[in-house]
């Protein structure tokens, strides 16, 4: 990930706000040779279907680099766990 390149934290859902859900998701992702990401997976859930949604949809307003290789981008994997707490 980019560092700073998250303009905001991921948008709450509002059910998830009104009820007081917490928790933590683990995400795992691909990151291809052009700094996409390709794959976005829960590896981990919250516990909360529509936390983990809004968790992995938070990855699309953040940038990536490529991982390297001798130098050149090349597809790799990372993981971010993401912490819901009020």
């Amino acid at each position: 990930m980019v560092f700073g390149s998250c303009p905001q934290k991921p948008a709450w859902p509002e059910a998830a706000r009104r009820e007081k859900r917490e928790g933590t998701v683990a995400l795992a992702f691909e990151i291809d040779a052009d700094n996409t990401v390709r794959d976005a997976q829960i590896r981990r859930s919250s516990g909360h279907p529509d936390l983990d949604e809004a968790a992995r949809a938070g990855l699309a307003a953040c940038k990536f680099r490529a991982a390297t290789r001798d130098g050149r981008p090349v597809r790799g994997w990372a993981e971010v766990k993401y912490v819901w707490s009020l």
